[in-house]
């Protein structure tokens, strides 16, 4: 079969051989490893013997090549334990903030809700009082079990 025919190509456009028909046309190119330098030793080169411009692989110029670190640092024990308590605090103090707050006066007699009434008296239903309250609530669960399953891996 002529490669330069090919009975599923579109009339008057000519099909070029590509990368898997030089390695059909010569089968000895596939265990032709021949690596060349990189931009990145750690990226090897195409085979010379194959002219991979057509195909747009990896290694060819003017692409670029993602290049993955092989191991991440590992976070040092002391950052990882003052994320901890950070952590733990803010969610204890958020959520007894929002535990307390909707049954003080600062949340009835609160001065941004003044222009709005409907909003008001919106905030003011125990509905809406014990849903922050449950959210609070949640927070400070969070944050102690956080402490509690805090496990050092070394």
């Amino acid at each position: 079969m002529d490669p330069t025919h090919d009975s599923n190509a579109l009339p008057g456009s000519t099909s070029q051989p590509g990368l898997f028909d030089q390695i059909e046309q010569n089968p000895d190119a596939r265990n032709e490893v021949q690596p060349r330098l990189s931009a990145d030793p750690k990226i090897p080169s195409p085979p010379e013997s194959l002219d991979v411009s057509d195909a747009g692989a990896i290694g060819s110029p003017g692409r670029p090549v993602l290049v993955q670190p092989d191991e991440c640092s590992p976070e040092p024990l002391w950052a990882r334990r003052l994320k901890l308590v950070i952590y733990v605090l803010f969610c204890i103090e958020l959520g007894m903030l929002l535990a307390m707050l909707p049954w003080t006066r600062i949340w009835t007699e609160n001065s941004l809700l003044l222009p709005h009434p409907a909003l008001r008296q919106f905030a003011q239903q125990d509905f809406v009082r014990g849903a922050v309250t449950g959210l609070g609530l949640v927070d400070i669960w969070l944050g102690i079990r956080e402490a509690v399953n805090y496990r050092e891996n070394r």
